[in-house]
């Protein structure tokens, strides 16, 4: 078997942001997981390349989680790793048996690929907290002042621009 150049081999470089989750394991134990995304870098090859690590999910799901993505210029690297780190996370049994949380909730706070989407569980509790901020919109007024006609005025609350 042929050996992949070093430059095709997975690193994960200087962590330039890390998220962490809460996992309540099979035997109802919380376990902290970390997700780590490393700084995007250029390879010889031209292409543009983002790792990612997830811990506390091996014991769980018996497997390591550490990938890396490539993309045309950093963001998209970057970005392609954000989706396939939340794809991996809405893929393992712990998500699915709703047992994997960010700060308490199903939403794991990154961008979602489409095909993916549907396998976001349902919070009740996000729910619940979107009505309460649409109520203390909607009895607030809005952000934006309304005239009596009902359109939205061009000055803001708290604005300190002057005409």
């Amino acid at each position: 078997m042929k050996k992949r150049p070093s430059w095709l081999r997975p690193r994960l470089t200087r962590v330039i942001a890390e998220r962490e989750y809460r996992l309540v394991t099979k035997d109802r134990k919380r376990r902290r997981v970390l997700l780590r995304f490393g700084k995007p870098y250029r390879a010889e090859d031209g292409a543009y390349y983002c790792g990612f690590q997830i811990d506390g999910l091996a014991e769980e799901e018996g497997v390591e989680r550490a990938r890396y993505l490539s993309g045309v210029d950093t963001i998209q690297a970057l970005f392609s790793a954000m989706q396939m780190a939340t794809t991996e996370l809405l893929w393992t049994d712990a998500y699915k048996e709703g047992r994997l949380t960010w700060d308490g909730f199903y939403d794991l706070g990154l961008p979602v690929a489409d095909g993916d989407r549907r396998r976001i569980r349902k919070d009740p509790e996000a729910a619940r907290i979107m009505k309460e901020v649409a109520a203390m919109l909607a009895h607030d007024g809005s952000p934006a002042r309304r005239s009596s006609t009902g359109s939205t005025s061009s000055r803001r609350r708290g604005s300190t621009r002057r005409r």
